[in-house]
């Protein structure tokens, strides 16, 4: 393979139905795309890889717009045009993967407390992981979704000489909120539920795309609107419900939740049915006292 690709170690088999190579490039102050050539018998393809905030601003921590990502691939399509010498248009590529993020500002002081909210709720059909006290990730094989404190973050890789100065400055007090789609599968049906024609990239990296994404995620860990302080969540109920019976079951759902766990009906404690926990779920998160955390902490929005 000519143009500076390498064969990438563990594909160097003769019988080996995939072969890679690749090509690595570096510049002071920013990053250029990891490109990857992938051949088979019944042909090959080019992959190329980076961030684009970090190859157009040398940064992480910031946020880019459509115009942002309209340069950034055109600068992809000039460099992978140069170095391979075969014309590469990056606004038709089809997308192999892509990460929607947003930057929330709350205080270094509220990072745990958010990740902390979040640290007994369930998305379907994702686990769930808690590292220390800055980082929720859930996650399957199609999608990640994490919610982390930015400055713990960028402390990691700017330990590691991966991050600048610039950005450990920028990180402190950052809630980060990033929706990940990690193969092309999960993109191409990404793109099938919005709407779109196919997953190419002019299609899927807008920001129309992006906030759907976010918000949808917001809202399902309960984070678009008032999370309750713990000893104010029943003065909440009452006033959203009155003193009915229906204020008494959400009460005893909370109780039980809280002692004995997220998933204590299916240990048939209570003898709730399927219909009547997605609804007691429903309300509670409604009134934002689905999530546990010691103070009150304002909605999240992508504004």
């Amino acid at each position: 393979m000519d143009h500076g690709f390498i064969q990438r170690r563990g594909h160097a088999l003769p019988d080996a139905d995939i072969v890679t190579w690749v090509q690595n490039f570096k510049r002071a102050g920013g990053v250029f795309p990891r490109l990857a050539w992938s051949s088979t018998p019944s042909g090959g393809w080019l992959t190329a890889e980076v961030s684009l905030p970090k190859m157009l601003y040398s940064s992480n921590v910031i946020l880019i717009d459509d115009a942002d990502v309209n340069r950034g691939l055109d600068v992809i399509s000039q460099f992978i045009s140069n170095e391979t010498g075969f014309t590469f248009d990056a606004h038709t590529a089809l997308v192999g993967r892509v990460d929607y993020c947003f930057n929330f500002s709350v205080g270094e002081e509220n990072i745990a407390r958010y990740v902390s909210a979040v640290s007994c709720t369930t998305l379907p059909l994702m686990t769930r992981r808690i590292i220390e006290d800055t980082t929720a990730v859930f996650q399957n094989e199609s999608r990640k979704v994490q919610l982390y404190g930015k400055q713990a973050e960028v402390e990691s890789r700017w330990q590691k000489g991966k991050a600048t100065d610039d950005e450990l400055q920028a990180a402190p007090g950052i809630l980060r909120l990033e929706v990940s789609y990690r193969h092309a599968k999960a993109c191409k049906s990404l793109a099938r539920r919005s709407g779109l024609p196919d997953h190419r990239a002019d299609h899927l990296l807008v920001r129309g795309i992006a906030e759907a994404e976010l918000g949808k995620m917001l809202t399902a860990l309960g984070l678009d609107r008032i999370v309750e302080a713990v000893d104010t969540r029943l003065d909440v109920l009452r006033e959203n419900h009155g003193y009915t019976s229906y204020f008494r079951q959400l009460v005893a759902y909370l109780a039980l939740r809280d002692h004995y766990g997220e998933k204590f009906y299916q240990q048939g404690i209570g003898g709730y049915s399927r219909s009547s926990i997605y609804r007691l779920k429903r309300d509670l998160k409604a009134a934002g006292v689905l999530l546990r955390t010691e103070h009150q902490l304002p909605p999240l929005r992508l504004a």
